[in-house]
């Protein structure tokens, strides 16, 4: 699953609730931070439970950075549309 003699492996959460252990996407999506590389390099230098404990903090972080990367996207397009009703409210008392 993890074999350490290839390259960067990353761990991906899929929208149906799993994951997937793959080579690192050549690009990817602007829409999703990339996930955290190499949970392959020192899966046989560790204990097993060290290792999915290791396994399990770069999962959580790489959901934690989604959730943020999320969050800010609804706050930018709040004070967008914010700023927008704002405008439209201003030109219509012009006219």
């Amino acid at each position: 699953l993890c074999d350490p003699d290839k390259e960067n492996l990353c761990l991906y959460g899929l929208p149906n609730g799993s994951w997937e252990v793959s080579p690192p996407a050549e690009e990817v999506p602007p829409e999703l931070p990339e996930p955290a590389l190499g949970i392959n390099f020192a899966r046989d230098g560790m204990l097993r439970r060290d290792w999915l404990t290791l396994v399990a903090v770069h999962s959580d972080s790489w959901l934690i950075s989604v959730v943020f990367f999320c969050d800010s996207w609804v706050i930018f397009m709040h004070v967008v549309l914010a700023n927008a009703a704002a405008l439209r409210f201003e030109m219509h008392k012009l006219e």
